[in-house]
Order: C-alpha cells, then structure tokens, then sequence
C-alpha cells in the first residue's frame, strides 16, 4: 500500500463554552489518524481558532482563511451565541461570521460540506434563556424552516464523541469511494474476455496454492540457512514469527484455528516496509488483528487495508460463522468502529438472496455466543433500522440476563430515531430493570415537550432512574399530582422520596425534620459510614432538605440555628447562614479553606468532648478528622 495520505480539512467552529467537546473532537481525530488513517489513505486535519497563527490584522480574517481552505465545517452549539468578530462588522459573533462564509462557498462552489451540533439545552434554562441563549434558538428554528441544513443533538460527552466521530468516519469514507469510482472509470478494466464468436466467457479461476511463492520463497531460504549453520542461534525473531505466520494458514478443519500471537504480530509490523508478504500471509495478518481487537495490542488496519477489506468484506466475512466467537465479535465491533454498513451483496452465497437478514440471523443464531450477540446489538443500536425490531425483540424474549440491556439499549435507539414518543412508549412497556444512562438522557431530553399524562405512565416504572427523570419533569412543571407524591414517599429511591416530599412541603404540607429523617432515611439496606451505620443517601437527601428548610428562615432565626449545632458533621444552619451573607462571612471562609478547617474542627471537636465527654464516641470523630476536614473545606469553596 502507498504510504502517500491525502490530507481532509475539517473546521471545527463553535463559541467558547463548549471547551470540552473541542478537546473530545481533537481526541476523535487523533484517534482516527493513528487508526484508521494508514487504511482509508487520509489523514485528518482539524482547524479551527485554537491553531491560528497570531498575524497583524483582524483575528477573525486570520481564522476565516484557514476555514476556506477546509472541505468539511463541523458547528457546535449550545447556550452561548458568541461575541461580534469585530466593532462595525456586519456579523453579530465569530461563529455567525463563519458559518456564512461556509455556506456562502458552498453554493457557489459546492464545499464545504456542512454539519452541525446542537448539545441539548435543559428544561431549567429553557425557563429563563436570556439574549444569548435567544439567539441559538432562532437559529436552530431558521434551520429547521429552510430545511437546507440538518443537523443532530447531543447530550453526555460520550455522545458526542460517537456522533461526531460517525460524522468524521462517514464522510472520510464518502471520500474514498469517491475516488474509488474516478480510479476504476479511468482504468476501465473489462472483467469479461470476449471470445471468436463475439460471446463471452468468463475468466478462468485459478485455485490458490496452500503458500504463496513469498512465503515458499522465504521457507526454502530458511531451510537452507537452518541446514547450513553452524552457530547455535540459526534464525531472527522475526523470521521465526513469520514462519508462525505461514504455519497458522496451513491446516484442515481438524487442526487448531490459531491466529498469529500479539508479539509475533508486532514484530512482523514493524518490519513490514522491508519484507514482501504474500496474499495470504496478509491475511493471517489482518485475521491476527482482528483476533486481537478488542485489546488494542495488535495492529489491523494496516493490513486490512493491504488486502484490500473494505472491497472483499473481510469484516462482514468473519462477523459470520466461520470464524471463532471472538473474532466474530471483534469483526462487528470493527465494523462499527468505522461505520461499515451491511453488505448488499454476498459473493461467498451466491445463489441466496441479497438480504442484510442473511448476517443478522447468523449473529443470532441459536449457537451463537453471548459475546457476538452483544456486539451485533451495539451494532444495531447505532445502525439498525425499524425492521430488525424483530430479530431484537426475539432476542430479548430469550431473557438472557447478558443480552437484555444491549436489547433493550438496541430496541430504544432505532424507535428513537423516528420517534421520541414511540421510544419512550417501548420503554415504558418493556419496564427493565437496568437501562443505558445515557440512552434515558436522550429519550427524555425535551422532556417539556412531552405532555403531563404521558409523563404519568411511567411514574411507576420499574427502573428507579427512569422513575427519577419522570418525578423530576412533573416537579419542575407544577404537575405532580399529591395523591401520587404521598405514595411515592415510600418509593425505594431516596431521590424519588425527597422529590415526592419536597413538591407536598411546597403544596403547604408541613414536615418536621423527624418526619423527613423516617422518609428519606432507609433503615433497610443501610450503608455503612465511617461513624454510624446509616442510608448515607438518605442522609445526603435529607441535609438537602434541612438546607431548604433552613434557607427560608429569618437571619435571627438562622443564626439561633447556628448556636443549636453541636454534632460535628451537622454544620447546615452554619453553611446556609454564610452563604447567604456571603460579603460578611467571605473572610473567614477563605481563611478556613487556607488551613483546611484545621482551627473549625479543633473548635467543633471541643463542642463535641464538652457535650459527649472523652468516649468511644470522641474518639471515633478524632479518628476521622481528615474526612470531616475535607469535607468541611469542600462545602466552604462551594459556597466561595
């Protein structure tokens, strides 16, 4: 394979509050280079306003000449719209500026292509968005009304970086089977030989021999350097590992389907610009790092780009039943690492229909390992479509405790992408217990678009986050009705409690802090503290609702809060108070923070022998003054 990559430019544009994402997209593109780069025979240049050169002149200008060098703009939003580039500009922020000058190229000259990211603004802002948060959303709405320019949403991190490396993957790809087509209608390679009688006939098929004349080459040099030595060490390790390679190929099914070992393979990489390497030593290559996928030691797409994987479906080959289990699953993990779609055409079934259905029954075939249907149900997670419900569905009514998630995850993506309600629906039907985090944040992200009696049905859904997300949407609305709210105080989620009690408190319902402890501390289930065996969730849930209960006194009724603290750890009334008079107390909260409230806790501890006496029990706070410290010192730079 060449060595020579062409280089895609791909501008990075987004205001400044969306720092951690840039920095995951960087991450993404190095990834792809150092991966993917060498097979696809592009490298990926990201651009964007950190890479600017200082240059006299407006600094806008400097980063808008690197952004017309670029054949692929990326946008990322979110609640900031950005500051104007310049004082009499036309453009109201940077990213305006640029954003026009892309799309303004691309009608005239057909690039850069366009992406944009919006990460999902929650409910809380969206009560009060502000001038800049105004302006994202009538930019988004604009998109939405032209219907020129699409776009996606994000949430978590890690979604980001799966969309945004889909998108890198993607169009990379859209690339190279561009160039694919240009490179074979300039070859025009006819794959018929016509014959004397003006028919054809197709091209003989030559059997490939067991050893290619590489590899017989290199045996027959060996045998004869092994035959003639005289010296104890007779060959490299490299020459070794490559007699292991030409060994793993030579076989009947009874023998051993054992690929190359790591370090062999390793060696046999870093020596590859020196050694000529038959087709099927290339293979043993890229079958020894497909076997080793998973751990990321071995190399891969070198060598699958060597023998060409892409055009002769190496990945989708060994997804299939041939292969052992794991490299079944490490294929469909590979080929959604690199967005590689079901083939449409299968040249090892020949007579049988071209149906994706003829992979995705094999991944799910009754002897098929739990490790290949977990990876096929990533696979569709990211890449399915309404129809393999089916298939899923089935899989999941086999109740294997060790696909059920993956299922349930698979069955929640594909309905979502057409449908948030319908998503939601299945999620709500299917009730399991243990469910994808960051699927739930995408299925209830616009959770006030979703109407108050849908919300209701899944107030007593089996999944306790699920039951949180739904509780906390109808709080923030007003809508949790009090009947409800009574019953879910008993809810096994101390989130679940506190919300429930909380939204009865504001409806005029009185509770003492004794009421709230028998609520929202468990006494089952306990965890255990460094000082006492207690529900230390239930306990955290229930700080916050004193701090609530606190907040709302009077300054002489706080402060003779205050006075009333004696245990160590309860210092709310004390936190609430210099909070709110933060101008008084920010003296001496900075002097604690500096000595790590050594002088607060010395003082506290004194309080804690005057009451409790020199004891078990002082001796169990003194045991652990350097949690309580840090403690302490986290809750004052809170406030600071």
């Amino acid at each position: 394979m060449s060595e020579i990559r062409k280089i895609v430019k791909v501008f990075l544009a987004s205001p400044g509050d969306l720092t951690d994402e840039r920095k995951a997209a960087k991450g993404v593109v190095d990834e792809f280079n150092d991966l993917l780069a060498e097979e696809f025979g592009y490298q990926v240049d990201l651009v964007g306003w950190e890479d600017t050169v200082s240059a006299y002149g407006r600094p806008q200008e400097t980063i808008n000449q690197e952004l017309r060098r670029c054949e692929l703009f990326i946008g990322l939003m979110w609640k900031r719209w950005g500051t104007p580039p310049d004082k009499e500009g036309r453009y109201t922020s940077g990213f305006e500026e640029e954003f026009s000058i892309s799309v303004e190229k691309r009608l005239k000259e057909k690039k850069p292509e366009i992406s944009l990211f919006f990460k999902i603004i929650s409910d809380d802002l969206m009560l009060d968005p502000g001038e800049d948060l105004k302006k994202v959303l009538d930019f988004k709405e604009s998109l939405i009304a032209e219907k020129q320019i699409l776009f996606e949403e994000f949430g978590q991190i890690d979604d980001f970086q799966k969309k945004f490396r889909k998108r890198i993957t993607t169009y990379v790809r859209s690339l190279k089977a561009r160039d694919k087509v240009k490179h074979d209608e300039q070859k025009q390679t006819p794959s018929i030989v016509d014959d004397q009688t003006g028919g054809s006939k197709p091209k003989k098929v030559v059997q490939e021999p067991p050893l290619s004349s590489q590899g017989t080459k290199f045996l027959l040099e060996l045998i004869s350097k092994t035959e003639n030595a005289s010296e104890p060490a007779l060959y490299s390790s490299v020459e070794a590992a490559r007699f292991r390679l030409l060994s793993s190929f030579i076989g009947t099914q009874s023998n051993d389907d054992m690929p190359l070992g790591v370090h062999d393979s390793n060696l046999l990489y870093l020596e590859k610009k020196h050694l000529n390497y038959g087709r099927k030593e290339l293979f043993g290559l890229a079958v020894s790092g497909l076997e080793f996928f998973a751990s990321n030691n071995t190399p891969l797409w070198h060598w699958y780009s060597a023998v060409e994987g892409e055009k002769n479906l190496l990945l989708p080959f060994y997804s299939q039943t041939e292969s052992t289990a794991k490299r079944r699953a490490n294929a469909i993990k590979a080929m959604q690492l690199i967005a590689e779609q079901i083939p449409k055409h299968l040249p090892w079934y020949p007579t049988k229909p071209n149906d994706r259905y003829l992979f995705i029954d094999s991944w799910f075939k009754d002897d098929s390992d739990t490790s290949v249907r977990i990876a096929a149900l990533s696979y569709l997670a990211e890449y399915g479509i309404e129809s393999d419900l089916e298939v899923i569905h089935t899989e999941l009514n086999r109740n294997d405790n060790q696909t059920a998630q993956a299922a349930v995850g698979a069955i929640l993506r594909i309905t979502l992408r057409d449908n948030r309600e319908a998503a939601i629906k299945a999620l709500y039907d299917l009730q399991p217990t243990s469910v994808d985090v960051e699927i739930l944040e995408d299925l209830f992200n616009k959770g006030s678009a979703l109407s108050t009696e849908f919300l209701l049905k899944g107030i007593h859904h089996q999944n306790h986050i699920v039951r949180r997300i739904v509780v906390k949407h109808l709080y923030d609305r007003c809508a949790l009705p009090e009947n409800i709210a009574e019953s879910l105080m008993s809810d096994s989620d101390a989130m679940v409690r506190y919300t429930a009690l909380t939204s009865l408190s504001d409806a005029g319902r009185y509770f003492s802090i004794d009421d709230a402890k028998k609520i929202l501390v468990s006494t089952t289930n306990l965890s255990r503290n460094l000082l006492w065996g207690t529900d230390t969730i239930g306990e955290d849930y229930l700080k916050k609702f004193k701090r609530r209960r606190l907040s709302k006194l009077k300054d002489s009724e706080l402060e003779e809060a205050v006075k009333a603290e004696v245990f160590i750890l309860d210092r709310d009334a004390q936190l609430v108070l210099e909070e709110r008079h933060f101008h008084r107390h920010h003296k001496r909260l900075q002097a604690a923070v500096d000595d790590q409230c050594k002088a607060e806790f010395s003082q506290a501890y004194q309080t804690t022998i005057k009451t409790y006496g020199h004891g078990e029990y002082a001796e169990k706070v003194k045991s652990i003054e350097d949690v309580v410290r840090k403690e302490m010192t986290r809750q004052k730079l809170n406030i600071i």
